[in-house]
């Protein structure tokens, strides 16, 4: 038994299910499954998914933490932080621009 997100009561229970498929009425991974509060009419969509499809997921959001990891490092030593480096790119046009070896680039001068 599901809990009303709106008032808390114990009387949410399924409305209405279904596959993606149209006029499937079997509960079966990947299905829509809509609830609704006897008391208070609120009513909810979730959808259900197998095991494999939410070992996909978990992978997608490691890889979505990876990512996020990698675009809070610290970037004072990469073109960025060079004075030749603005909207459009490096300044001086070199074709290497926008790694994190700046400092090693004989033009760059942090701003």
């Amino acid at each position: 038994m599901k809990f009303c997100p709106k008032c808390g009561n114990k009387s949410f229970r399924v409305k209405e299910s279904r596959t993606r498929e149209a006029n499937v009425r079997r509960r079966t991974p990947a299905t829509r499954v809509r609830r609704q509060c006897g008391v208070c009419g609120h009513v909810d969509t979730f959808f259900e998914i197998d095991s494999a499809q939410m070992k996909h997921f978990e992978a997608l959001q490691r890889l979505e933490e990876a990512v996020v990891l990698h675009l809070q490092l610290d970037d004072t030593d990469s073109c960025y932080a060079c004075i030749h480096w603005d909207a459009n790119g490096c300044s001086m046009h070199l074709p290497e621009a926008g790694g994190t070896f700046a400092t090693e680039c004989s033009l760059f001068k942090k701003s």
